[in-house]
């Protein structure tokens, strides 16, 4: 991967940059990349994959290169790291040294987070619904406002998403929908303003680190699910269907538009199915309990 010397050129003087799509936090290091097992001849990492916008480019200690993480350009799921504000970097290099300019991006949709624990707060009743309704309502009409207050970066006025992840442990939800009505026209995402969670439970790592259970699986991993998973992760036991045939089937109608896939894979299995059951008829008679262990004996 690194530069050979050539004439008149030798391996120092390459800019040496890795543009890296991948996992960064450290929550669950079987799926994120540890940045000190990358090559130590770098000179410049560009971390894609995560949401949120580090621009300005961080040291590796004792790696010898920096990294920027420039974060998605706009908010494609409503977490803390996406409300920051966004930004590009425009990278100069001469030689082997290079200079950062940081641009601010002027038309990105206002966002704003918060994180509420209802037992925390003093005005709040866990008798009294009003008196939490009030008191969320009291913190989106806050972050509304502060959304509102005009910045060099923002160039157009735009409705702005709001998010607040509301701690109920002890009190009982609201309906977040019902919730949202009266913000119709104030925010872009008057029907999930709300997200309601309780408090992790804690578990210990191999090093003995305490980390909440919540952070196993991040928001946004939620839709890296592989297809083999979704269908596996069902304790009941497909009993017409292999999972193996269902889960191509289910690959092909999303990834290749195949809009026949599942009827493809019921027809298949069915005439499999019927012609291991004639042939078995001509041999033996079959009664209703025997059909029912010959179609399992098929899918496997």
């Amino acid at each position: 991967m690194r530069p050979e010397s050539q004439e008149g050129l030798s391996v120092s003087d390459w800019f040496n940059i890795l543009v890296l799509h991948q996992n960064r936090i450290k929550t669950n290091p079987k799926s994120a990349i540890n940045e000190h097992f990358l090559p130590r001849f770098l000179d410049f990492v560009v971390w894609g994959h995560e949401h949120e916008c580090l621009i300005d480019p961080q040291e590796v200690p004792g790696m010898g290169f920096h990294i920027t993480q420039p974060g998605s350009s706009v908010a494609t799921s409503l977490i803390d790291g996406e409300a920051k504000p966004k930004h590009v970097l425009l990278l100069e290099i001469k030689g082997n040294q290079y200079r950062p300019n940081k641009i601010p991006l002027m038309t990105v949709r206002p966002f704003e987070y918060a994180e509420v624990v209802l037992k925390d707060e003093a005005d709040v009743d866990p008798n009294d619904q009003a008196s939490v309704l009030e008191h969320l309502d009291k913190i989106v009409r806050n972050l509304i406002e502060k959304s509102s207050q005009p910045t060099a970066s923002r160039s157009e006025a735009k409705l702005p998403l709001v998010r607040i992840k509301v701690d109920y442990s002890g009190f009982s939800t609201i309906n977040p929908q019902r919730f949202g009505q009266k913000y119709v026209g104030k925010v872009a995402n008057p029907q999930d303003i709300l997200i309601f969670s309780k408090a992790a439970k804690k578990r210990q790592t191999t090093t003995g680190e305490n980390i909440d259970e919540s952070e196993k699986l991040r928001p946004e991993e939620l839709n890296q699910q592989t297809i083999e998973a979704l269908v596996a992760e069902n304790n009941l036991k497909m009993e017409i269907l292999p999972v193996d045939d269902l889960d191509i089937a289910l690959h092909d109608f999303v990834s290749k538009d195949d809009k026949t896939a599942f009827y493809a894979c019921l027809q298949r299995n069915l005439d499999e199915t019927r012609k291991k059951l004639n042939s078995e008829a001509e041999k033996f008679k079959i009664e209703e309990e025997d059909i029912i262990v010959k179609v399992g004996e098929c899918m496997q």
